[in-house]
């Protein structure tokens, strides 16, 4: 998506079920949950669900 953007479609297939302000909560709660996984992963931080699993 960096290099070529949304497409059309989905976007309006998004815009079609989601008002504005969902949309943008939505992206930022996307975005959000992107951040916690990089730093997560970064930290070799094991999901508790995992942890859990192994025991």
């Amino acid at each position: 998506m960096a290099r070529t953007g949304v497409p059309d479609e989905d976007f309006q297939a998004a815009a079609s079920v989601f008002s504005e302000k969902e949309l943008v909560d939505l992206t930022f709660a996307i975005g959000l949950m992107n951040t916690y996984n990089r730093l997560a992963i970064s930290f070799r931080n094991t999901p508790e669900a995992a942890r859990v699993a192994e025991a």
